[in-house]
């Protein structure tokens, strides 16, 4: 049923799911996560770096821009989107489907990214594994409302669309 009931005129609000919910609040932590570490390239400002102690090593890498832009500009993006695919992802298995495939672009490029910290820089960034976990975790819950669409459909008989 749409949020429009069109033979009464009302509009309904639309009661937003717990794993839909936790996806926007995890791009809400990654998008501030990543416009932060955007800020801290442009402007240079040095972020505290109490936990992993190698911040500035890794942001200062030559693994820390891609394509003449910080990586975290991406992280943004990515951010960004989620957001906009959880908004979504309630409509049909179809939207579900592409937020989940952006989510294994966002894991896939994190795990990318933290081996680069382990094996390459040979340092850690705080912000940068608390994004690389975010990442995870969107995955995780992508993953869970996908097979709970999936579900809910074979359940109600519907073909997958």
């Amino acid at each position: 049923m749409s949020s429009h009931d069109i033979t009464s005129g009302s509009v309904k609000p639309r009661r937003i799911k717990p794993l839909e919910a936790i996806v926007t609040a995890l791009g809400v932590l990654g998008l501030f996560d990543a416009v932060l570490l955007t800020v801290q390239h442009y402007t240079d400002i040095n972020l505290p770096c109490t936990i992993a102690h190698g911040c500035q090593t890794v942001l200062t890498s030559r693994y820390a821009t891609f394509l003449g832009l910080p990586t975290a500009a991406f992280g943004v993006l990515y951010y960004l989107v989620v957001l906009i695919m959880a908004f979504y992802a309630h409509e049909n298995e179809a939207d579900i489907r592409w937020l989940w495939l952006l989510s294994v672009i966002g894991l896939v490029s994190s795990a990318v990214l933290t081996s680069l910290e382990a094996f390459k820089i040979h340092a850690w960034c705080q912000y940068c594994l608390g994004s690389a976990v975010i990442s995870a975790l969107i995955f995780i819950v992508a993953t869970m409302m996908l097979l709970t669409k999936r579900k809910r459909g074979k359940r109600n008989g519907e073909s997958r669309s």
